[in-house]
């Protein structure tokens, strides 16, 4: 009998306990990995500074574009939902509350919802705003 491939087993665990936690473990995980994504594309733009305020300015002017603002509306959910998700996980690990850790999530996720809405709105005004729209 063959020994499965990792990512088939992850793969197959994934898809049989495919339940609250799993998602939250999931997006946790993804998160973690957009956030440092994220960071490296930072330093390479605050490092740029380095070799002097034009590569700085360069470096900028290409991530102050509707674009990335609107990406900013991303990055800020990514942010968020791995924070609320880490301060759940020590909710439960603190307290004992593991049996309410699905209802933590579904709360914590309806407070993201509404976060999101509002960054949403806010971003959104100013880049419209910068090109001639408007959101009302």
């Amino acid at each position: 009998m063959r020994k499965k491939n990792q990512l088939v087993k992850l793969y197959d665990d994934f898809t049989l306990n495919f339940n609250t936690g799993t998602i939250a473990w999931l997006l946790h995980r993804v998160t973690g990995v957009l956030l440092l994504v994220y960071f490296l594309m930072h330093a390479f733009v605050i490092g740029s500074a380095v070799h002097g305020h034009v590569n700085f300015d360069t470096a900028l002017a290409k991530v102050q574009t509707p674009f990335f603002h609107i990406l900013e509306i991303g990055l800020i959910g990514v942010i968020f939902f791995h924070l609320i998700n880490g301060v759940r996980l020590l909710i439960i690990d603190l307290t004992g509350l593991s049996k309410a850790h699905k209802v933590l999530f579904w709360i914590f996720m309806a407070a993201l919802v509404v976060f999101m809405a509002y960054t949403a709105r806010m971003i959104l005004t100013n880049v419209l705003s910068e090109a001639g729209g408007s959101l009302k």
